[in-house]
């Protein structure tokens, strides 16, 4: 506030981050930590004994395969709502630069499921020192019964402890899945700042203080998604009918 005095500050809660820390060892967090856990080691040994790979992937052999990881992403429900993040364009080449940098310093993984040849699920991670954060996950929902997303996600996990991490952070999103794998969560704020003025006070509430409150309500937020989607989905018919 002082080196702007002309601006009034916000700061509301947005949404929260689930995190798993663990200070034991690895069986006592199968036994005392979240029950998914205990779930996934018997799930991953099914995975395994019809027939399912899983892959850990960097660098340029991650590369490789990122139309494998497109080609999930729209056969999941990020496909149906129009939420795709790495089809061809920006999205992609984010990743594909991310990974020719950040992965082959070991930063940056891809994992990778298949059956038969076919990929069906795929997980991205952050690796800092003692802490993985999942990035994106999605999984070909014509296999949801194989669990194949979830599989990748306990074998990240497995593998990071081997390397002594001892944090796994989902980033953001309050969604059921991510907090039955954790244990705790971080709140995150969103700071905004507009002029002192009846323009300036109009101006936020009209671009984020509605938004923010929306956010709050659990039946409002889906209408908020819903009108989302429509507009993603609005946008690609334009894009695609010029």
């Amino acid at each position: 506030g002082a080196l702007l005095p002309d601006f009034e500050w916000t700061r509301t809660r947005w949404t929260s981050a689930p995190f798993c820390s663990w200070e034991g060892d690895w069986e006592s967090l199968h036994k005392h930590g979240p029950s998914w856990f205990r779930e996934m080691r018997k799930r991953r040994r099914r995975f395994f004994k019809d027939g399912g790979t899983a892959t850990r992937l960097s660098g340029a052999e991650a590369i490789a395969r990122l139309e494998a990881v497109a080609a999930i992403e729209r056969e999941s429900w990020k496909g149906r709502r129009a939420s795709t993040r790495l089809q061809q364009g920006t999205g992609q080449e984010i990743l594909r630069h991310a990974l020719a940098t950040l992965g082959e310093r070991g930063e940056l993984q891809l994992w990778l499921a298949e059956v038969d040849g076919r990929a069906i699920a795929f997980q991205i991670d952050f690796v800092l020192p003692g802490r993985l954060l999942h990035y994106q996950c999605a999984f070909d929902a014509r296999f949801g019964s194989r669990r194949a997303g979830a599989v990748l996600a306990y074998l990240s996990l497995e593998h990071g402890w081997e390397a002594g991490i001892r944090e796994f952070d989902y980033l953001t999103g309050d969604e059921p899945y991510k907090l039955q794998r954790t244990n705790a969560t971080r709140p995150i704020y969103q700071l905004a700042a507009y002029r002192r003025t009846l323009r300036g006070k109009v101006a936020y509430w009209q671009l984020v203080g509605a938004r923010s409150h929306l956010r709050q309500v659990k039946a409002l937020r889906a209408v908020h998604a819903g009108f989302a989607w429509l507009r993603r989905w609005a946008g690609r018919l334009d894009a695609a009918h010029p």
